[in-house]
């Protein structure tokens, strides 16, 4: 967590790190099977970087509203779907982003 104090700490570290992973994929490229792979990732790491920004600015607004709101506090109150799309993003298998 990156201790912003904000209650965007896990969005905006996570954000971080799927982008950090989008440029070493991008670096380690050398065929055309893995530039079609990468672009499969591509398009599965916007699907959840958009899922993120959304919840990120769900948080900050409650936060607005109830600045007495605690980080933990907001964390316990994601909703199921947030954690059913998470869960969605890291069963995807690796044929995924083989298929072309």
């Amino acid at each position: 967590m990156c201790g912003d104090g904000g209650g965007q700490g896990d969005y905006l570290e996570a954000r971080v790190n799927l982008i950090s992973s989008m440029r070493l994929l991008q670096r380690g490229m050398l065929t055309s099977k893995q530039q079609r792979e990468y672009i499969n990732f591509i398009r599965q790491s916007e699907r959840l970087d958009g899922f993120m920004r959304e919840a990120q600015q769900q948080e900050e607004m409650l936060a607005m509203q109830q600045s007495r709101v605690t980080v933990e506090e907001r964390k316990m109150a994601r909703d199921d779907s947030a954690a059913k799309n998470i869960v969605q993003m890291k069963l995807v298998s690796s044929a995924a982003f083989v298929a072309a």
